[in-house]
């Protein structure tokens, strides 16, 4: 029998159902995102808000499942292969279908090329999948992501919420059918795009992980209150600045450089 087969079931008598039943409610959360997406359809609304909210959902399950393996100390390849494949249903599938389904709804307004429909789509599920699989490959070979600090390209997760952003934030600045179906269009391109680039984007959870604990739960407990608060435009503001989080923080590094090498200019000026 295969020596690799053998520690494997012998790693997997160790596993704690706990963190996959959480991932299993992010899947559960995609699959109803899938399902209120399909029986809106055929009314030609376009993604029903509750789909978006599954989203949001799936997202916090998918948290919760990473939080409770490491506290739990239940790390397996059973629970991260389950978690890839819960990933695959709410942050590939489900934002594909919302993509499709938003297109067919514009083509209500204007007489729009129906193959950027269908392949957009296409290319969205396509690009979640390769970052996933690109993503298992590396923790599985140990191959650390910029020291466990960065993600190598933009992760699924956050790519579906710049698709459950887009449904919900372009309807509200009233554009004409024109303009919305161009944002609609490469935005959609941008998040499939990002999530196989090279782009590092922040490990939030390892980042929190160097702050003092009381600053990550003040980080936590705001942003929380900023959802309660103002619901889906709280969730835009935060999605949005976690993708302007790279250049952002690139300006701050360049900012604090010039700033502390005109400081020692100065200071060896007076001396």
């Amino acid at each position: 029998m295969n020596p690799d087969f053998i520690e494997l079931r012998e790693g997997e008598e160790k596993l704690n159902p706990l963190p996959s039943m959480f991932t299993l409610c992010n899947a559960i959360c995609g699959f109803m995102a899938i399902l209120l997406t399909l029986n809106a359809y055929p009314s030609h609304v376009g993604v029903p808000p509750m789909a978006v909210w599954m989203i949001f959902g799936a997202m916090f399950f998918d948290v919760f499942d990473g939080l409770t393996a490491r506290l739990l100390d239940a790390r397996s390849m059973h629970g991260m292969n389950l978690d890839s494949l819960a990933d695959a249903i709410s942050f590939g599938l489900a934002p594909a279908l919302f993509i499709h389904v938003e297109g067919m709804s514009l083509m209500l307004r204007h007489d729009f090329p129906l193959l950027v429909i269908w392949i957009l789509p296409g290319l969205y599920l396509v690009c979640a999948l390769w970052r996933l699989a690109v993503y298992n490959t590396r923790s599985v070979l140990g191959i650390e992501e910029e020291g466990h600090i960065a993600f190598v390209g933009l992760p699924s997760p956050a790519a579906a919420g710049m698709v459950a952003c887009m449904l919900w934030l372009l309807p509200q600045m009233e554009f004409d059918a024109l303009t919305h179906f161009l944002f609609y269009f490469f935005y959609s391109l941008i998040a499939a795009l990002l999530m196989v680039s090279t782009v590092t984007y922040p490990h939030l959870r390892n980042v929190c992980a160097r702050l003092p604990r009381g600053l990550t739960f003040l980080i936590i407990f705001s942003a929380l209150a900023l959802v309660v608060r103002f619901g889906l435009m709280a969730l835009v503001l935060l999605a949005h600045l976690y993708l302007l989080s790279t250049p952002l923080g690139r300006w701050a590094s360049k900012w604090l450089d010039v700033r502390e090498n005109g400081l020692a200019e100065v200071g060896s000026f007076r001396d």
